[in-house]
């Protein structure tokens, strides 16, 4: 894949392993689920795809040092996540009701604040 090649090129050329950040990650997956025309084996073939661009990025990749995954959905509640090990998942929303309790020590660096949200309003 095109993305491995280039972190092993990166890896040759700077001495450094790869730290990749994708943002929205999903969202042609997410698309392709919600579009009625793909039949359930396009859809598996669609997913299988998916999953082989991942695994080459994030499984067993000698170059890659950390990534990030940006995206509205969690990774292992859409199925995206299984197979993948050292996962962390932080919600924007943590501490929301009913939607997610587990602190998040970044969550200063994502969303809007309340007073942000109301002042966009006004």
């Amino acid at each position: 894949m095109a993305v491995s090649e280039l972190m092993r090129l990166f890896k040759i050329i700077f001495n450094m392993q790869s730290i990749v950040i994708v943002d929205e990650y999903n969202t042609p997956f997410m698309s392709m689920l919600h579009n009625s025309r793909f039949n359930e084996s396009e859809r598996k073939n669609i997913f299988d795809i998916y999953m082989h661009l991942l695994s080459s990025i994030l499984k067993g990749n000698d170059y890659l040092h950390k990534s990030i995954l940006v995206s509205v959905f969690n990774i292992c509640d859409v199925g995206l996540g299984s197979g993948f090990s050292n996962v962390e998942v932080y919600m924007t929303h943590s501490g929301l009701s009913g939607i997610s309790h587990v602190p998040n020590p970044f969550e200063h660096a994502f969303d809007f604040t309340v007073s942000d949200v109301w002042g966009l309003i006004n």
